[in-house]
């Protein structure tokens, strides 16, 4: 009889407990995010070439990466605003921006710093007013709603020529008609990491100086300046601005001419000598970095051009040398020198 009483205790101090457990409220412990604004904006620019269209900043994407290199949080591609606010833990990060891409970038392609930074992107994808930016900068948010200031910079670089004059020192060669046809730039990186890591690119535009008929139209727009007909008398100039813009080139290769490899890239100008076509080849030597200005004030001739586009030393008609010199600048600009041919 003890023992039945015994059993009968113990299961009713049971029941008691478990109906006191019904009125006990368990409480589910989030982290504490933080609001962290961050303002994007370009470094300011003293260039008066072309403006300040190539400055434009159309679209911006904010990405964060945790103290482990980690992505934490990606905002959308927003437009018409370049202040961006996305709720974070406290801590250490690294925060990215990417400004006038054609789509978001998906959070399943970067899972890492090092997957964005290594992403691959398309010269195809930009225009003079919509040239893809890249920047980063580290921050540590606290518990109170930070914001931060991050600047992005051109993944591309830009070529300027502010004239052409002639001046030929062979008075022979002085009195034979030239004509400037086009301006362009050949050997043209077409691919760019977002880190811009130096990668030799998989994909080149106007190989050799050759200028395809399949080229992309907005390539074409970055690239070529076509449809000239400037005569170019002996003691002429002609003072028109033409802007050009590649992505990075790594390669330091001074080859000329032959079959296709990757090599520098040049600034090239077709003529019209005398009812032949010919070519003024200028080597930019290399690398080409990112968001830097290669800017030629006057560019000289002082004597026919060569037989090929990318080759300076098959002359027309002339063995006389030239010596090339290219002021190299941030993209905010600098006095300019002036180059013969």
């Amino acid at each position: 009889m003890k023992t039945i009483i015994k059993l009968m205790t113990a299961a009713s101090v049971a029941a008691l407990a478990l109906s006191c457990t019904k009125d006990i409220d368990f409480i589910e412990t989030q982290p504490q995010t933080v609001p962290l604004t961050v303002n994007v904006g370009t470094v300011v620019t003293r260039a008066t070439v072309n403006g300040t269209e190539d400055m434009t900043l159309k679209n911006v994407q904010v990405i964060v990466f945790n103290d482990k290199g980690k992505l934490e949080k990606s905002s959308n591609l927003a437009t018409n605003t370049t202040s961006l606010t996305l709720d974070v833990l406290p801590g250490k990060k690294t925060v990215w921006a990417v400004a006038n891409i054609v789509s978001k970038i998906s959070e399943s392609a970067i899972p890492s710093i090092a997957d964005l930074s290594s992403k691959i992107y398309d010269l195809e994808n930009n225009a003079v007013d919509k040239l893809s930016m890249s920047g980063f900068a580290e921050k540590t948010v606290s518990l109170d709603a930070c914001s931060m200031e991050l600047l992005v910079k051109h993944m591309a670089c830009k070529v300027v020529l502010d004239g052409v004059k002639r001046s030929f020192t062979n008075p022979d060669y002085a009195v034979i008609p030239l004509t400037v046809k086009k301006i362009y730039i050949s050997n043209v990186a077409g691919k760019c990491s977002f880190g811009c890591e130096g990668e030799m690119p998989s994909l080149w535009y106007n190989q050799l100086g050759i200028i395809p008929t399949s080229l992309p139209a907005s390539v074409k727009a970055l690239t070529v300046d076509d449809g000239l007909n400037i005569s170019l008398p002996e003691g002429g100039s002609y003072n028109t601005t033409h802007t050009f813009y590649a992505f990075p080139n790594p390669s330091t290769d001074p080859v000329a001419g032959g079959t296709w490899s990757p090599r520098q890239t040049r600034l090239v100008l077709e003529c019209d000598y005398g009812g032949n076509t010919c070519y003024y080849p200028i080597t930019i030597t290399g690398p080409l970095l990112r968001n830097k200005v290669y800017h030629i004030s006057m560019l000289t001739l002082k004597k026919p051009g060569s037989t090929s586009p990318d080759d300076p030393n098959t002359e027309v008609s002339s063995t006389i040398s030239f010596a090339v010199q290219i002021k190299v600048a941030d993209w905010e600009g600098d006095n300019a020198y002036t180059e013969e041919f």
